[in-house]
């Protein structure tokens, strides 16, 4: 039947399209502090579209104001400025700037063996969902202790306002040649993982068992055009 044979053609070519979407090659990079990533299906060889490059520049700048003014305010529970780890003060930041909406809000569990040198790929792509495998990931163990130094501070101040240390991640993707902004958010409760920061700190060899309960938000960048 002719009709059939059209309808057949076009699936073929829908499922051709189908394949050539899902096997695309997804190129990843984190800036050096492990604070920013990049992530395109763009060839690395050639400059990304000019557009795509200034939303780009937009998000690196308000991550690095954003970064300015934590350094510059003090902390009520310290007296010194906050750290780049405080989840209070990063969540504060994030809704002031009027440029992110709350897409998600999940939990994760880590074990503790991912927290080694040599899972800190594993560690990534649990936290992610993107492989980074083939990612020098030397800045792992820099935000590991920075985390780890923020939460026992907390744990030992027991402040009913300032308990939760966190790692925040810009993530700028090009799809299709499409810019996309967003910020994940991993936050760490130092009250209800107290009975786990008193067994063993995050740097030290512990039981397989060991696990820690990350709390994950996700949010999605609105443009200028939008608003």
């Amino acid at each position: 039947m002719k009709w059939f044979s059209l309808f057949s053609r076009k699936s073929r070519e829908t499922s051709a399209n189908t394949q050539l979407c899902t096997t695309l090659p997804r190129y990843t990079y984190f800036n050096a502090t492990g604070h920013i990533l990049f992530s395109t299906h763009h060839d690395p060889r050639k400059p990304l579209p000019s557009t795509v490059q200034l939303q780009f520049f937009k998000a690196v700048s308000l991550f690095s104001a954003m970064m300015k003014t934590l350094s510059t305010t003090p902390n009520p529970a310290t007296g010194k400025p906050y750290s780049a780890f405080n989840y209070h003060a990063l969540s504060t930041l994030i809704n002031k700037t009027g440029y992110f909406v709350q897409t998600s809000n999940i939990e994760l569990t880590i074990n503790h063996q991912d927290l080694r040198q040599n899972n800190h790929p594993k560690l990534f792509e649990t936290l992610l969902g993107i492989n980074v495998s083939g990612q020098e990931l030397a800045f792992a163990p820099a935000i590991i202790h920075s985390i780890e130094k923020e939460t026992l501070r907390m744990s030992k101040a027991e402040q009913k306002k300032d308990f939760k240390s966190a790692y925040l991640v810009f993530v700028c993707e090009c799809i299709g040649g499409m810019p996309l902004i967003s910020i994940q958010l991993f936050s760490f409760d130092s009250i209800k993982q107290s009975d786990v920061l008193k067994q063993k700190t995050c740097s030290t060899k512990t039981s397989k068992d060991l696990a820690w309960t990350l709390n994950k938000e996700s949010y999605l960048y609105l443009p200028d055009q939008v608003m």
